[in-house]
């Protein structure tokens, strides 16, 4: 078991779609996102159906485009896992004392949580996240 912190406005949504998405940027429609210089070359419109664009996008372009199952908003999905920062606590308990007495403002990622299982709330928006496994964010 591993302890992970992790800045989140909606943890549950977190766990349940297990990746992190480029900048934290969610849209209702895939081309409301920050990806005009992907897209621009594709015959795509926002009055087209945003399953059918994600689609389009990820089939032409080097992005993969997905939906959140929880809040059905649409991101650029950065990668698998959840960017968070290692504890090196031991226990839950522990794991909640170190996320809360550290001055770090955990705005990235320095790791992946991998197969995130639980989350425990730490204060504001941040949380303790617990998983399988963890491994290097490389690029943060």
């Amino acid at each position: 078991m591993h302890y992970v912190v992790r800045r989140t406005m909606n943890p549950a949504a977190d766990l349940e779609r297990s990746w992190s998405a480029w900048g934290g940027e969610y849209a209702e429609h895939p081309l409301m996102l920050s990806i005009d210089e992907f897209v621009d070359h594709l015959d795509v419109s926002y009055d087209d159906d945003a399953s059918e664009v994600a689609e389009i996008i990820n089939d032409e372009t080097s992005l993969t485009i997905a939906r959140c199952p929880v809040t059905g908003l649409w991101a650029s999905v950065h990668h698998d896992g959840l960017s968070s920062y290692e504890l090196s606590s031991q226990t839950l308990d522990d794991a909640i004392v170190e996320a809360g007495a550290a001055r770090h403002t955990y705005m990235t990622g320095g790791c992946c949580a991998v197969e995130p299982l639980s989350y425990h709330h730490v204060r504001d928006d941040i949380y303790v996240f617990t998983c399988n496994s963890i491994c290097a964010q490389h690029d943060s």
